[in-house]
């Protein structure tokens, strides 16, 4: 007996034929060299006979599958290679299409297969839970790494994740899964708040508070306000992410509710996260980690786990060392979370270039099209952002926990106060993307290399680039053994002019381009950032 009728197999098998359309036309996949495509083509033309139970049967039965998925992998093999030659915003288009066509396609085969084929066909041909779900993981990389370009094909790739994950939840495909010790069921504990605590020995290095006001104002042009940040305090209280969820049994808000963010994602979803403590720091690296197991070491508790032997592999080499998701656009990969939040109305409003960046320009999306981008940052009670500037307007919100915010002017390293990574003579640049977002996939950091391994950037690497990240600790908590000093144009020139606060659960931080900025989380942390 079939797992799912004949009907869903040709709806994928269309999707997909449409998304490759699209990635031929619209992402220039054509570009890539020839030897590529006719592989490719090949696979596709494969997949394109799959619409019957006796094709699929036979693509088991004759190892076929096996090799179309080996021929899958060399393709991603081979975009990997490329992503390393360039910074990601200058990858050429065609080879971040050829991954999510490669990509796409060895998951709809997967797919195909379980939804066409009876368990005992599928448990015969070796095909078992751990593979359904790596096929949902390769999708996400797709996602996270090169964007998957494209609206049909992001939709594509949304069906054929819930497809796999439905099939992994409805089915016990093979006895691996049985063999793994399954998470036990845990009582919700009660986090003790230890921020208040941590915030009073944080000394944060500024003179002024930052302003703020009764509600979001209207901006529009060349008012004024648009070139000053303020906090508006309370101002997400009130959106979905912030009540608890009506499904579940939490009195928490729904993205304070580790079950809810693990149920919107499903089983076997992974993220990009960096390792270790600031991303100036030598120990500093990036990795790809299960969304469930990375919830859990933030801070975030699930009584309910799904699979945990699919991710448990990418964790075990970052076991006891901090994680955090940073600037990354989690509501492309999970976009229930768009229903969680309600975008500012500033968000849509054309406001005048500032005077410090006279080339200043909205950010564009993995299209290319002029658009906001949502990215969140998650993680444990310590995580810090260090002193640094970036191209955008920004509505930052800070949806669960508290952060300690540290912010000055744009001209504060005239005088070499910021003492910045790379080069001592830098300055705010004049309407260009900055160096992070510039070396960072539009879904994270993992950019420059395969993201099944570690990508090691210490001082020498990520930090070197950073000319507009600063060296100087903003922060300085109390009993660090560490003793920090601070370099005279720093003390006389912008302490004096920078300003701090402490943002709670619900409050929106406003903040012009161009300005300085550090954070450091005083519990565990779920913020979202939209530049526009």
């Amino acid at each position: 007996m079939a797992v799912l009728s004949a009907t869903p197999t040709l709806h994928i098998v269309t999707s997909f034929q449409k998304s490759l359309h699209q990635l031929e036309n619209d992402a220039g996949l054509g570009n890539c060299d020839q030897v590529y495509i006719e592989d490719l083509n090949k696979c596709a033309s494969i997949v394109a006979r799959l619409t019957s139970s006796s094709e699929v049967r036979q693509l088991l039965e004759t190892g076929l599958h096996r090799r179309l998925h080996k021929s899958c992998n060399d393709l991603i093999a081979v975009c990997n290679d490329k992503f390393k030659v360039y910074p990601y915003n200058e990858v050429p288009r065609c080879w971040r299409a050829l991954y999510t066509a490669a990509s796409l396609l060895s998951a709809c085969t997967t797919l195909v297969a379980v939804t066409h084929l009876s368990l005992t066909l599928l448990r015969s041909a070796n095909v078992h839970t751990e593979e359904v779900l790596a096929a949902v993981q390769k999708l996400d990389l797709a996602i996270i790494v090169a964007g998957a370009p494209g609206t049909d094909v992001k939709a594509c790739i949304q069906d054929t994740i819930r497809g796999l994950q439905r099939c992994a939840l409805l089915q016990d495909i093979g006895s691996q899964a049985r063999d793994v010790p399954q998470r036990p069921s845990k009582k919700r504990r009660v986090d003790e708040d230890t921020s208040k605590t941590l915030a009073s020995s944080v000394r944060c290095r500024a003179a002024k508070a930052v302003p703020e006001v009764s509600a979001l104002p209207w901006l529009s042009g060349d008012d004024p306000r648009r070139l000053r940040p303020f906090i508006v305090r309370g101002f997400a209280e009130d959106w979905p992410a912030s009540i608890p969820d009506h499904e579940g049994s939490s009195r928490v808000g729904r993205w304070a509710d580790g079950d809810y963010l693990g149920r919107i994602a499903g089983p076997g979803r992974v993220v990009p996260v960096e390792v270790g403590g600031s991303y100036t720091a030598e120990d500093w690296s990036q990795g790809i980690v299960g969304w469930e197991t990375f919830l859990e070491s933030s801070g975030w508790h699930l009584t309910h786990g799904h699979h945990p032997v699919s991710t448990r592999g990418h964790h075990q080499k970052h076991a006891g060392k901090q994680l955090y998701l940073a600037q990354h656009q989690l509501v492309q990969q999970f976009p229930s979370l768009l229903r969680d939040i309600i975008t500012p109305d500033i968000v849509h409003m054309e406001l005048a270039k500032p005077p410090w960046m006279p080339g200043y320009q909205p950010p564009l999306d993995a299209d290319g099209n002029a658009d906001h981008l949502t990215n969140v940052w998650i993680g444990p009670e310590g995580t810090n952002s260090p002193a640094h500037t970036d191209p955008y307007y920004n509505c930052y919100i800070q949806v669960v926990g508290r952060k300690a915010i540290w912010l000055a002017p744009p001209d504060s390293d005239e005088q070499g106060g910021m003492q910045t990574f790379g080069s001592s003579s830098a300055r705010i640049a004049s309407g260009s993307e900055t160096e992070r977002a510039a070396h960072a996939s539009p879904m994270g950091h993992i950019s420059k290399a395969d993201p099944s391994d570690d990508v090691d950037e210490g001082d020498d690497g990520a930090a070197a680039l950073m000319t507009n990240t600063s060296r100087v600790d903003v922060f300085h908590v109390e009993g660090d053994a560490q003793e920090v000093t601070y370099p005279p144009a720093f003390k006389n020139h912008v302490e004096p002019r920078a300003m701090h606060a402490i943002l709670e659960p619900g409050d929106l931080l406003f903040m012009p381009p161009g300005w300085w900025h550090a954070m450091r989380s005083l519990s565990r942390s779920f913020s979202v950032s939209m530049w526009f």
